[in-house]
């Protein structure tokens, strides 16, 4: 167990579906690993889920989209500052 970063309890290890939208379609990886604090109930990831997930969207979605420079910004910065919540 880990200690969350919100309010410092304790977070447990649970596998949930991760949801996210591109170019107005939803997409769902299944069974990513996050913690979950028991308090708050606040979900992280890890730097190693993190990465699988960034691989798996290049593989799944990224190679089947033709970009303009504007979605690769726009992308770019959702990226980073979905990585900065978790």
């Amino acid at each position: 167990m880990k200690n969350c970063v919100v309010c410092k309890s304790q977070t447990e290890t649970k596998y949930l579906d991760f949801s996210f939208k591109f170019n107005n379609k939803k997409y769902t990886i299944p069974k990513i690993k996050h913690e979950v604090c028991c308090q708050c109930g606040e979900k992280f990831i890890d730097e190693e889920t993190s990465n699988f997930i960034d691989k798996w969207v290049k593989e799944n979605v990224y190679k089947k989209h033709v970009f303009n420079i504007n979605e690769i910004h726009l992308e770019l910065n959702n990226l980073i500052n979905y990585k900065m919540t978790t």
